[in-house]
């Protein structure tokens, strides 16, 4: 009787970890947009970073790319046209180039012509992780970007790390974020946290977390990168040994770094993989009115 509880316990965890993934929070996801941000990407031997966008505009939209890495600064950039009403598959193994493999980073597109933005909403995309060694595919959330997220006279073939001033899309400062993990070593569970931002937020962030009995410990992330982190809780340091299940309640901070005209919005998920799922999913934070 022991082992078909336990089993059935497992059954639960994985559906509730269906159905929090489901979840969307309060960020906007799936509009068609001046821009789009696809705020975590990477290309390897076995991995790439897809991107299907469309264009409804019906005289076709030209779009240009840039791809960021951790730390917001500018590394490359091209563009493409899609016909009216057209789709473009988007493979940055394809477009990357040379000297980029396992380099982690996000990239921007936008809507323009020659090098201003457009304030048309014309294009939408979608983006997964491939891992053909795993044979799996995982969903990458895209920030729609409007318009007032750029900065003024922004040059879309000479973006910088200060050309985003926004994300009105994602989370505001001072919100908070309900964040998922599940670590149980017992399902061979992992999780990943990608917190991306507008503003640099280097250095310790003070959260709570929460196992799955209400418990609470408060800890420190450390953000190592400016505007791309990615973390293990099962490292946090101070994270009690029992903690494999529940979630990290995070502040959204307004740090000083920001520049004049920035708002640091962030967007913040999970990804979670375990045997007992049998491939990665990925939760959206939960924002708390």
């Amino acid at each position: 009787m022991k082992k078909i509880f336990s089993l059935s316990l497992s059954l639960v965890a994985a559906l509730m970890l269906a159905m929090w993934s489901s979840q969307a929070g309060a960020i906007t996801l799936g509009e068609y947009a001046p821009g789009q941000l696809v705020p975590f990407v990477v290309q390897g031997d076995n991995i790439d970073t897809v991107v299907g966008l469309t264009c409804k505009n019906t005289s076709g939209c030209t779009v240009y790319w840039t791809f960021f890495d951790v730390n917001s600064n500018h590394v490359t950039d091209s563009q493409f046209k899609i016909s009216a009403n057209g789709f473009y598959p988007f493979s940055w193994k394809k477009y990357s180039g040379v000297g980029l493999a396992n380099t982690r980073g996000y990239l921007v597109f936008s809507s323009g012509s020659l090098a201003t933005t457009s304030t048309t909403s014309d294009i939408a995309a979608n983006a997964f992780l491939v891992d053909t060694t795993a044979k799996d595919a995982v969903f990458v959330p895209v920030l729609p970007l409007a318009g007032t997220d750029y900065a003024a006279g922004t040059d879309l073939t000479k973006m910088t790390s200060t050309s985003i001033i926004s994300a009105v899309a994602a989370t505001a400062p001072g919100k908070t974020l309900d964040v998922r993990y599940w670590i149980d070593p017992a399902y061979s569970a992992t999780t990943t946290v990608e917190f991306w931002s507008v503003c640099d937020i280097t250095g310790n962030q003070t959260v709570d977390i929460f196992d799955d009995q209400e418990n609470r410990q408060s800890v420190n992330i450390p953000f190592a990168n400016a505007e791309l982190n990615t973390i293990d809780p099962s490292t946090i340091v101070g994270r009690p040994a029992s903690f494999v299940d529940g979630f990290i309640r995070f502040v959204v901070p307004a740090p000083a770094t920001c520049a004049t005209g920035e708002t640091n919005d962030m967007l913040v998920f999970s990804y979670v993989d375990s045997h007992l799922i049998g491939a990665t999913q990925t939760m959206l934070a939960g924002e708390q009115n």
